[in-house]
C-alpha cells in the first residue's frame, strides 16, 4: 500500500499549489476544486491553439513534465489516480483558450473522457472553441480485434504533446491540429512489460489498477529476450511501411533501476537495427503508475503525414 507523508485528500492540488510558487517564472494555478489542481505555463505565446492534458493525479513528474518545453500549455489533474474535474478542464480552457480554442488531450479512461467531453459542452455553450483527443495507444488493453478507440491510453500521450506542439508553432488552426493529432493517436502502439521473479516470466499487459498481464512467458526472462518481445508486439500492432521511422520511448517503472533502462532500450536499439529505422530513443522516469520491475515502452510509427511535424533530435524530456 502507498504511504504518504502529508494528507491525501488534498495532495494533488497542495503539489500544483507549491510547485507554483516555487517556480514563478514558469508556472501559475487557477483557483480549482478542492482536491485537484492545475498547471499553467508562463509566457504562452499570443494567438495559438492551446494544449491541455489531463490525468489522475498522483503520478508526478508527469504533472509538471507535461509542461516541459515543446509539450503542453497546461496540466489538469485529478487526486491520486482519478480523472480531472470537468469544470477544472472547463476554467482551464476559459482561461487560456478564448482566442484560437484548445484541444483537449487525455488518456482515454472513462472519467477522463466523460469530463473531458463534459468540459467541451460547457465551452462549447460559451461560444469558445475545443475538441476532444483521446489517447489509445495501450495495446493490451482491450481483446484483439477491439476497435481502437475502445481501448485505454498510456505514455504514448507524450507523443502527442510533442507532435501537437510542433503543429501550433507552424500556425495550424485547431482544426488542422486536431486533425495531424488523430492521425497520431493511429500511429501510437504501448505495452507494459514487468519482470515476476518468482516465475522468472516476463508478463506483458499488467494494468495499473491492479489488472493481471494478458501475456506471460516464462521462458523468456532475459534483457534481450523481453526487449525482442516487446518489439515484435508493438510493431505487430503498427504494421509499419516501407519508409517509415518508428520512434521509442521508454519509461522504467518504480523499482527498476535507470541502469537496467538503458540496458533494456539499447537491446531494443540492437534488435530493431536490421528491421526498421530507428528515428530516435527517448528513455526516462516519466510516471510512477507501477510499483515494480519494468517498463512502459511506447512507438510512434512516423509516416508521410507527421514526418513535417516530427523533430528528431529534441528528446521528450521532463
Amino acid at each position: 500500500m502507498d504511504q504518504y507523508l502529508t494528507k491525501t485528500d488534498t495532495l494533488t492540488r497542495d503539489c500544483i499549489d507549491s510547485l507554483a510558487a516555487l517556480y514563478p517564472q514558469k508556472y501559475r494555478t487557477l483557483n480549482t476544486s478542492h482536491n485537484g489542481g492545475v498547471l499553467i505555463r508562463r509566457n504562452l505565446p499570443e494567438h495559438k491553439v492551446r494544449l491541455i492534458v489531463s490525468s489522475g493525479g498522483g503520478c508526478y513528474p508527469l504533472s509538471a513534465g507535461y509542461l516541459s518545453k515543446e509539450l503542453a500549455d497546461a496540466s489538469v489533474n485529478g487526486n491520486i489516480r482519478s480523472a480531472p474535474s470537468a469544470y477544472d478542464i472547463y476554467e482551464t480552457a476559459k482561461a487560456i483558450g478564448r482566442d484560437k480554442g484548445s484541444i483537449l488531450i487525455y488518456n482515454n479512461f472513462m472519467g477522463d473522457y466523460l469530463n473531458n467531453d463534459l468540459a467541451c459542452e460547457l465551452l462549447h455553450l460559451e461560444n469558445i472553441e475545443s475538441r476532444l483527443c483521446p489517447c489509445t495507444d495501450d495495446c493490451l488493453s482491450v481483446p484483439a480485434g477491439t476497435p481502437r478507440h475502445e481501448r485505454t491510453g498510456l505514455t504514448g500521450l507524450l507523443y502527442l504533446l510533442k507532435i501537437g506542439s510542433v503543429c501550433v508553432r507552424k500556425g495550424l488552426t485547431l482544426d488542422e491540429t486536431h486533425r495531424i493529432l488523430l492521425h497520431a493517436n493511429d500511429r501510437i502502439s504501448s505495452v507494459t512489460i514487468t519482470f515476476d521473479f518468482h516465475q522468472h516470466a516476463i508478463c506483458l499487459g499488467n494494468g495499473f489498477s491492479g489488472e493481471p498481464p494478458v501475456l506471460t512467458y516464462p521462458d523468456r526472462f532475459h534483457m534481450s529476450q523481453a526487449a525482442s518481445t516487446v518489439y515484435d508486439l508493438l510493431t505487430s500492432d503498427l504494421l509499419p511501411q516501407s519508409g517509415n521511422k518508428l520512434s521509442i520511448l521508454v519509461s522504467r517503472l518504480e523499482q527498476t533501476r535507470c541502469e537496467e533502462a538503458y540496458i533494456f532500450t539499447n537491446e531494443i536499439r540492437k534488435y530493431a537495427s536490421h528491421l526498421h529505422q530507428i528515428t530516435d530513443i527517448n528513455i526516462d522516469y516519466y510516471t510512477y503508475l507501477l510499483n515494480t520491475h519494468g517498463f512502459f515502452v511506447s512507438m510512434l510509427c512516423v509516416d508521410d503525414i507527421l514526418q513535417p511535424f516530427w523533430i528528431e533530435d529534441s528528446p521528450i524530456t521532463l
